[in-house]
């Protein structure tokens, strides 16, 4: 960060966040901190340990499971507000070789002999159907080739079912992983892998924007603020894992004391989340006065529907968004971070702290 001009940071109107610059400062800090860190779905421990560690340095009672998912609470109130993120990135480009579990082999070399006899019994019948003109016979040679599909269709699915229990083998090649290109750019305020901007040519590195933004927001406001709320930053959130190690394994009892979840992990700047397919994640009033002090910060945001999230688990125990957090091209090489639309969301999250709990006081919280 020795090459950044953080003096030169225009500031932003904060009503009670402190000096905007060194909140822009900590922002850049910390963002070019996580995104050093590789942190692909089941090696999230380095990160883990990162975000533990900062966490209990600022005040917070932390709790790390045996996944690395981490629970964190600073305050002693019946009821605080829940940040949400996923401290995992998605694979993508990440240099490794990957191969089946031994156990998965075995079972897909054992039903291989049946599935092939199978699939050259169908073919048989296949060509037989060609040349069938009677349609009752016709018929029957469908009837026996649907039966026969089932039967692969079944064979195929034990392996899949097996495969979705036990995780593949992954070997990461970090000798070509070089998190020195990733840099930060004052000039167009964005975080990026080296060569992004100008489309050099040369090696690309994925950052991990998602959800490593909506990560270095929580932790910048443990870092400069004093508010008491809770924090859940998982593990395993991006596919094939969906959760499986992390949301989905967190205990219910966690949500007791929640007010309220803020789930920070959505591309673009202006994206409110409020449904998942058909599940309403909150009150119509929550999502408006969400939206009511954005406007304070100057981000004018706007409902969609959107993909599965943390926020989907979570919003069985509360009321629950899911809001962008200046993220672009995730899964890609080409993926950045607009620092200045995230300090924007910083501020929104901020202003929601001190004041979304005065909504509850006099509302009755719905029951989902």
């Amino acid at each position: 960060m020795e090459d950044i001009d953080y003096h030169s940071f225009s500031r932003v109107d904060y009503n009670n966040f402190g000096d905007s610059t060194r909140a822009k400062y900590c922002l850049a800090q910390t963002l070019l901190d996580i995104t050093r860190i590789c942190s692909p779905s089941t090696f999230e421990q380095e990160m883990s340990a990162y975000c533990a560690r900062t966490l209990f340095e600022n005040g917070f009672r932390v709790e790390v499971d045996q996944n690395g998912n981490i629970m964190a609470r600073r305050g002693y109130g019946d009821e605080l507000p829940l940040l949400n993120a996923h401290m995992d990135t998605v694979l993508g480009n990440v240099p490794h070789t990957s191969s089946r579990p031994k156990e998965v082999r075995d079972l897909s070399n054992e039903l291989t002999p049946e599935y092939e006899n199978l699939k050259q019994e169908k073919l048989q019948l296949e060509i037989k159907l060609n040349n069938l003109k009677n349609r009752k016979e016709r018929g029957e040679i469908l009837k026996l080739i649907e039966n026969i599909s089932d039967k692969m269709y079944e064979l195929r699915k034990r392996v899949y079912d097996l495969e979705k229990t036990i995780p593949p083998v992954i070997i990461l090649d970090l000798d070509k992983w070089r998190p020195e290109e990733i840099n930060y750019y004052p000039k167009h305020d964005i975080i990026a892998s080296s060569g992004v901007l100008k489309k050099k040519s040369g090696y690309k590195q994925q950052i991990g924007g998602d959800d490593k933004a909506g990560v270095g927001i929580i932790l910048c406001l443990a870092k400069m603020t004093d508010i008491d709320f809770k924090v859940l930053l998982t593990v395993g959130e991006e596919p094939p894992y969906m959760g499986r190690y992390g949301i989905r394994s967190i205990p219910s009892s966690f949500y007791n004391d929640v007010l309220y979840c803020m789930t920070l992990d959505k591309m673009n700047k202006d994206i409110l989340v409020n449904k998942i397919r058909d599940t309403i994640l909150c009150s119509p009033t929550f999502a408006k006065a969400v939206m009511h002090y954005a406007n304070f910060c100057g981000v004018k945001l706007h409902t969609e529907t959107g993909a599965a999230a943390d926020a989907w688990f979570i919003a069985q125990y509360c009321d629950t968004i899911n809001m962008s957090t200046g993220y672009y091209n995730s899964h890609s090489t080409e993926d950045f971070i607009r620092v200045d639309e995230t300090l924007k969301i910083m501020c929104v999250v901020e202003t929601c702290l001190n004041n979304l709990g005065l909504l509850f006081q006099y509302s009755q919280r719905p029951i989902h």
